[in-house]
């Protein structure tokens, strides 16, 4: 595919499954800032593995954008954990 191609298939993926991420990722995360990264750092694995995402049948994308930005949420989410842990270990031991 050509630069050109592939930028069109991106911004095609993004207007069309940017919404339905947001909702996977929101709904591991409660959290809008969190849930948005989650989305952008998803969207950021599908433009360096177009060339992949450009082979998955069209009818597949949706479940393939869902697993990628879940894994990516859950991801956060156990970094949130760990941060806050940090923080209540500093608070009980100063």
């Amino acid at each position: 595919m050509s630069k050109k191609t592939d930028d069109k298939l991106i911004s095609e993926l993004f207007t069309e499954y940017r919404q339905m991420m947001f909702k996977v990722a929101f709904g591991v995360l409660h959290n809008k800032s969190d849930a948005e990264d989650a989305v952008q750092d998803s969207f950021l694995w599908i433009i360096n593995n177009i060339s992949k995402v450009s082979q998955i049948p069209r009818h597949e994308r949706g479940g393939y954008f869902a697993s990628i930005t879940e894994h990516r949420a859950i991801d956060i989410y156990i970094g949130n954990e760990t941060v806050i842990k940090r923080r209540i270990l500093r608070s009980t031991t100063s």
